[in-house]
């Protein structure tokens, strides 16, 4: 049996938009990857086949456990999906670690590939962003953002504190696709088609965003 590829994130039954991307991307990395198993590690209300529901943040030591589940496996990569509130764990009075168990935890395997995507990289980062940032891009082997203004974005916050930018960030697209470049008269039709050049209150150059959300966004 081939090493399994591992992902850490929340995940179903959880009402989280990460976990449904986790949920959905497991599938797809599954399909790239038939004979190799995709397991997950979630918190502890995730559920299902290959599921290992064993974050509890309410512990300050909680990537302890991941760390050995991890090692366990003997994966070929971890694939962590990252948000700042799926990891954060809070002390008796309240103060947050600012998501220092998260990077013990990058620390923890750092024999192992990881892959870290970032579901929160705002263009311009506050001080402590910046600061995690900076320090998770040097414990993770890839970082994938989501848009390209973030990358170079990335590169102007760093630029300007006088810090390196790090080069093990890679663009995934996610959402729109950049290669479908209609034009407007294209966008007409589109419009047409859609059923949209119905609706009065949108303009007449949008097509508008098609997908489904959850109940609880």
């Amino acid at each position: 049996m081939p090493s399994p590829i591992v992902m850490v994130s929340s995940y179903p039954p959880r009402l989280c938009g990460i976990g449904t991307f986790c949920e959905e991307a497991r599938e797809f990395v599954q399909k790239r990857h038939p004979n190799r198993p995709v397991l997950v590690i979630s918190h502890t209300d995730g559920n299902g086949d290959g599921v290992f529901p064993i974050i509890d943040v309410s512990d300050r030591r909680w990537w302890r456990p991941v760390a050995d589940k991890i090692h366990n496996l003997k994966p070929y990569a971890v694939h962590i999906e990252h948000e700042y509130g799926l990891y954060e764990y809070y002390d008796e009075r309240g103060h947050g670690d600012g998501n220092e168990g998260f990077l013990d935890l990058l620390d923890a395997i750092n024999d192992v590939p990881t892959i870290v995507e970032p579901h929160t990289i705002h263009g311009r980062l506050t001080d402590f962003e910046a600061d995690f940032v900076f320090k998770m891009c040097q414990r993770a082997d890839v970082v994938l953002f989501k848009c390209h203004y973030q990358k170079w974005r990335l590169d102007w916050n760093f630029t300007g504190k006088g810090w390196p930018t790090p080069r093990n960030v890679m663009v995934v697209p996610h959402g729109s696709r950049p290669d479908k470049r209609y034009s407007l008269a294209e966008v007409v039709q589109l419009r047409k088609d859609l059923g949209l050049d119905k609706a009065a209150d949108l303009s007449e150059h949008l097509v508008g965003l098609i997908g489904w959300i959850q109940s609880n966004k």
